[in-house]
């Protein structure tokens, strides 16, 4: 008898626990280096998670910089963004012909558009996610949007239309934004095995993830 109520009570217990994984699911800065920023993304929820990392090359290799629009202004909370959310008419299933190029000034994607990529976080397990600090420097920046509302199926990304804005003075600090996913099944089927409407339903379900950085 007294197993049996342990046993129940144990699982009341799991199940609280899982209740909510989006508050179980975490950024902070980890540590700092002489070059780099070292961020830890947190899973303690039930369940994996998958953290997007389309553009995390392009903060190692340097192709970032040269684009000003992950660089993003807050003008309501007067803030800076570095954004690697994922830009989701920039991106496409596995299997699509790359027909889609943009042609405008400083594009994001050079050759066509990027794939939906991941990375897995396991239950109770950490990521440890390295920037370089030279990520966080620009000259330029755009006004911020929420990326999540963007549509999968825009055929062009229509980022240049947003007013450039000039970074006159060095920001004391930037906010960081990752994109976490809890389910990913949908984002890395081939073309044509599912619907438009499921893509894009899993797409937006991005959990927002930003930790803020002193920048010296």
């Amino acid at each position: 008898m007294r197993r049996i109520i342990f046993l129940l009570f144990f699982a009341c217990y799991v199940v609280e626990l899982c209740a909510d994984n989006a508050d179980s699911i975490s950024v902070y800065l980890h540590e700092e280096t002489n070059d780099e920023y070292i961020f830890c993304i947190s899973n303690k929820s039930c369940d994996t998670i998958y953290l997007f990392d389309g553009y995390l090359g392009m903060c190692s290799d340097g192709y970032i910089y040269s684009s000003k629009y992950f660089y993003r202004y807050d003008k309501r909370n007067k803030s800076y963004k570095l954004s690697l959310l994922p830009l989701l008419p920039e991106l496409r299933l596995r299997g699509c012909v790359n027909n889609v190029i943009t042609y405008y000034k400083d594009r994001i994607i050079q050759n066509g558009r990027l794939t939906f990529t991941f990375t897995n976080v396991a239950p109770g397990d950490s990521l440890m996610v390295p920037i370089k600090k030279d990520a966080f420097k620009s000259s330029v920046c755009i006004k911020d949007f929420y990326a999540e509302k963007l549509s999968c199926f825009h055929h062009v990304l229509m980022l240049p239309k947003m007013k450039e804005r000039k970074i006159k003075r060095k920001p004391k600090g930037v906010i960081i934004e990752f994109g976490v996913y809890e389910k990913v099944d949908k984002l890395l089927e081939f073309c044509g095995n599912v619907s438009y409407d499921d893509v894009e339903s899993q797409a937006k379900s991005m959990i927002v993830l930003s930790v803020p950085v002193g920048v010296r």
